[in-house]
């Protein structure tokens, strides 16, 4: 995979101590299978994933942990993207409006985590009718971009859109990768960890 890698330009992924999390609500309207599914394809794809019942390398879940809020900061604060995973539930939820309030505010003074919105249900968007997110949430997701996650046949195509958008948040190399080079990658790396990939990508540069 070196040579491909190499003319593909510098594959850059997320530094080793930080992770993506994802933050989402458990009401079964929030479609949360859909959410394990998207991690499962992340994670597939060589990035280290937090959601509250698995963890990540760096931050353990949240099941059996006495002090669930520190937990939880710490999985934010050592996040370097937070997917938010947009429904009516959410908004409804204050443990979800609390993680999306922080992480907003770590965002505005330290520019970190990035921050992405997928919206779960298509009649719940920026720009559904006659339902749409407003209030506090909408307030927060302002005229962001968001992606689509509203069944099983978008799971593939919106792990892939948010890896083109964390590549275009790293460098050329990441903005200028067409998507036959993307694809051609994930092919080629399949079962390959973070760090095989960062091993890779660092004999590519030399």
């Amino acid at each position: 995979p070196t040579d491909a890698l190499a003319a593909s330009g510098e594959l850059k992924m997320i530094p080793q101590k930080q992770h993506v999390m994802l933050s989402y609500s458990w009401h079964p309207s929030s479609k949360p299978q859909l959410v394990i599914q998207l991690q499962e394809e992340l994670k597939r794809l060589g990035y280290d994933v937090w959601r509250d019942e698995t963890g990540s390398l760096l931050v353990p879940p949240l099941a059996g942990c006495v002090m669930m809020e520190e937990r939880l900061a710490d999985a934010i604060e050592t996040a370097d993207t937070i997917i938010v995973c947009i429904s009516p539930a959410y908004k409804l939820s204050s443990n979800c409006r609390l993680e999306a309030s922080y992480a907003h505010i770590l965002a505005r003074r330290h520019q970190r985590p990035k921050i992405l919105y997928l919206m779960m249900d298509e009649q719940y968007t920026t720009i559904s009718k006659p339902h749409y997110c407003d209030g506090w949430l909408g307030t927060m997701i302002g005229t962001s971009v968001w992606y689509p996650l509203f069944d099983n046949e978008l799971v593939t195509f919106t792990a892939a859109s948010l890896i083109r958008h964390l590549l275009s948040k790293q460098g050329p190399a990441g903005q200028h990768m067409s998507a036959s080079q993307l694809n051609a990658i994930v092919s080629m790396t399949e079962g390959y960890s973070g760090s095989d990939l960062s091993a890779v990508c660092q004999e590519a540069a030399l």
